[in-house]
């Protein structure tokens, strides 16, 4: 069966993108748009159309976070035939949260008044708050919609990091909440990263599990000519992302061969700088974009993140950079966190403990003590997650669900 399906994105369209990206004060979203990008795909191949996008830019408040007070409304497509809509809005912190609702369910209320013939079905990604509270609204005008929520971070463990938790700051995330807690009772189904988080969200409504979707854009690996053994790093350089530790792992291995490259920002950079003056093996190379860190990717030996299976929020995550370097074909160095599934487990490269000394020796037995079975299983593991979490394959759970509801 054929839907009719608009998409409540989070993206950049692809005219939009170099302005974007100058404008953007701090992190870009590439891993978000990345996933949502593939979804898209995957939903596209299996409906046999394209999707409607109502798009909001991921770009934070003005002054602090970005540079314009005022996002003007346009048309895009986001494919050949596609008939898209980014939402224009008042930008100014505070006050966007106040209105920017207003043009999202004007748009949504459009779509809902057209008709193709086929059913209708609002794909809403993430839980965004002012996304929530269009569930609520759609579902009250038009019972007949069928409604699935995308759900890559809960609420509560959406913003980590050690920061000062300021009042508005707790009355934005308590409103957060509330707006999710409400849109459950108008979802139909969950589309959801680890089985954990798809028990939390709901024992009554039906939800499948996409944890990720492979990367397709890198080439074969070719023989790498020099002896340096490259570790990269791309990500959030927090503490509580394990990059302290990673610091002191890699300043442990003697070898002079061995190279970490970081990628990325966060609380650490300052720690990274001395690190680096004081080894030069150390490389930090800012915040790049994602196809800039797909082609440094691909140079390295080992890919790496240290994120510890430590803290609740484990449950509930599978790292987009973990789908990545398995998608790589270069070995891939990682723990075990509680979200990711055991069919995962022969592809990765888990250190042997938690301490300093395993993830030190774990990465010198990747990169040279068994260096040639850790390729074959980065080849296996490329080969596998190419074939069983391609977009196809991802979009086919997706259409599956919807066919699960409506029939």
């Amino acid at each position: 069966m054929k839907f009719d399906i608009a998409f409540l994105s989070r993206l950049i369209p692809r005219e939009m993108d170099a302005e974007v990206r100058r404008k953007m004060i701090g992190m870009m979203e590439d891993a978000a748009i990345a996933w949502q990008e593939n979804i898209i795909e995957g939903i596209e191949i299996e409906n046999g159309g394209p999707l409607h996008l109502i798009n909001y830019l991921p770009v934070n408040a003005y002054p602090n976070t970005y540079k314009d007070p005022f996002i003007k409304k346009r048309k895009f497509s986001h494919i050949e035939g596609a008939e898209d809509i980014n939402l224009g809005f008042c930008n100014v912190r505070y006050i966007k949260r106040f209105q920017q609702w207003i043009p999202l369910f004007q748009e949504i209320d459009k779509w809902a008044k057209t008709d193709l013939g086929l059913t209708k079905v609002l794909i809403v990604y993430t839980m965004y708050p002012e996304f929530m509270m269009a569930i609520k609204h759609i579902k009250k005008k038009h019972s007949n919609i069928t409604i699935i929520n995308i759900v890559v971070d809960l609420p509560e463990y959406t913003v980590l990091g050690d920061f000062k938790k300021t009042l508005l700051y707790r009355l934005y995330s308590s409103w957060d909440r509330h707006q999710a807690a409400v849109s459950k009772g108008y979802t139909d189904g969950y589309v959801v990263i680890t089985k954990q988080m798809g028990g939390v969200l709901s024992k009554e409504k039906p939800y499948t599990v996409v944890e990720g979707i492979c990367t397709s854009v890198f080439p074969e690996i070719g023989p790498k000519e020099d002896k340096t053994v490259k570790v990269i790093y791309a990500g959030k350089l927090n503490e509580m992302f394990g990059l302290r530790k990673l610091l002191d792992a890699f300043q442990m291995i003697e070898d002079q061969s061995y190279e970490l490259i970081l990628c990325g920002i966060g609380d650490l950079e300052e720690e990274i700088a001395n690190r680096e003056k004081e080894d030069r093996r150390i490389k930090y190379l800012g915040q790049l974009k994602r196809e800039d860190v797909l082609k440094i990717l691909i140079t390295s030996n080992i890919i790496i993140n240290p994120r510890e299976n430590i803290g609740e929020f484990t449950k509930y995550s599978f790292p987009s950079k973990v789908m990545e370097a398995l998608s790589s074909g270069i070995p891939f160095v990682g723990y075990k966190l509680e979200g990711i599934p055991d069919e995962y487990d022969k592809f990765i490269n888990y250190p042997s403990g938690d301490t300093v000394v395993d993830l030190a020796n774990t990465i010198v037995e990747v990169g040279t003590g068994k260096k040639q079975e850790a390729k074959a299983k980065a080849i296996e593991a490329k080969s596998w997650i190419t074939t069983k979490k391609s977009p196809k394959e991802q979009g086919r759970k997706v259409l599956d669900l919807i066919n699960l509801i409506i029939g």
